[in-house]
């Protein structure tokens, strides 16, 4: 969208006035008496955002627990596509992210590539069950965790 005017290529206007109001501020950046640059305050403001979010997720707390009980005993860890894979559990992180050692497919004859697969990590939000030793698993203490968290406290 140019047009030629006395010699000069001009822009066209791409945006009516209406669509630039529209359009948000730059925020400027103010930095606070902690931080010394821009750039610190705005690490130091998502680093506090991040907090924030963490706290907002108390119910993860009480599977993270339970799962750092079961580090060094076999689970079977369920994918959302499907793969299942069995292994000792090494590590759990608050994410429920989860460490595997010493892993097996349930299922080799669907996902041979996995085979020589040992070691592994599994990121928390790509997780659809995990099957426990049914000697892991203590119901009562289940069952109170639940109650306490579903009172708050």
């Amino acid at each position: 969208m140019q047009s030629h005017r006395e010699g000069r290529t001009v822009l066209s206007s791409i945006f009516s006035s209406n669509s630039l109001s529209r359009l948000s501020p730059v925020q400027p950046c103010v930095p606070n008496k902690n931080t010394h640059s821009c750039q610190a305050a705005r690490k130091l403001e998502y680093t506090e955002k991040r907090a924030e979010r963490k706290e907002n997720f108390p119910g993860n707390m009480l599977f993270f627990s339970y799962f750092k009980d079961l580090v060094g005993r076999e689970v079977t860890v369920e994918l959302k596509n499907d793969l299942a894979i069995r292994g000792t559990l090494h590590s759990v992180d608050q994410y429920l992210n989860i460490k595997l050692e010493n892993t097996r497919v349930v299922d080799q004859d669907k996902y041979p590539h996995m085979l020589s697969v040992r070691n592994c990590f599994i990121r928390g939000s790509v997780v659809r069950y995990v099957q426990l030793p049914p000697d892991g698993v203590d119901i009562e203490l289940l069952h109170d965790a639940t109650r306490r968290e579903a009172r708050g406290g």
